[in-house]
């Protein structure tokens, strides 16, 4: 992972809103199978699977895709009188590779939430889905790779 962060391909704007495209699709396409998953793991009904882990990870990354230009702008800052004329700015960057474990109580949402974070960031992922929701685990080991680029999350 983090020489595949090193190669630059997470910095770039396309990629960040490809992928981020890619979780809100992997989280719309999959709504019944996410559903059973929850039903299995937690006894959830279909509408608070939907309403609880969902449409709410699936709207973060439609957010996200959406401002994600906006957040990786340069923001300038006006100086003292003493450091003239120069500028100054605040430039984000990405860490690198971020470790994101999720939480058995609402898997989806507290393991891919963060992962728009991070995404939009420009990081590479690591998820660690918790073992408490086996169902939901196996269920994202299986549609994560298919969604989002292999090498860059994982």
């Amino acid at each position: 992972m983090r020489k595949t962060f090193a190669t630059g391909r997470t910095r770039g704007l396309q990629w960040r809103r490809t992928q981020l495209r890619a979780l809100e699709k992997m989280m719309a396409e999959n709504e019944a199978k996410i559903a059973e998953a929850l039903q299995a793991d937690l006894c959830r009904k279909p509408f608070e699977a939907w309403l609880a882990d969902t449409a709410t990870t699936a709207a973060e990354a439609r957010y996200a895709a959406k401002h994600v230009k906006k957040w990786m702008r340069r923001r300038y800052h006006l100086l003292e009188l003493a450091q003239l004329p120069g500028r100054g700015w605040v430039e984000y960057e990405p860490y690198g590779t971020v470790l994101i474990i999720g939480a058995w109580n609402y898997p989806f949402y507290l393991t891919l939430g963060p992962a728009v974070g991070a995404i939009a960031a420009g990081n590479a992922v690591v998820l660690k889905p918790s073992e408490i929701a086996a169902a939901s685990s196996r269920l994202m080991a299986e549609l994560v790779p298919q969604y989002l680029d292999p090498t860059r999350s994982r």
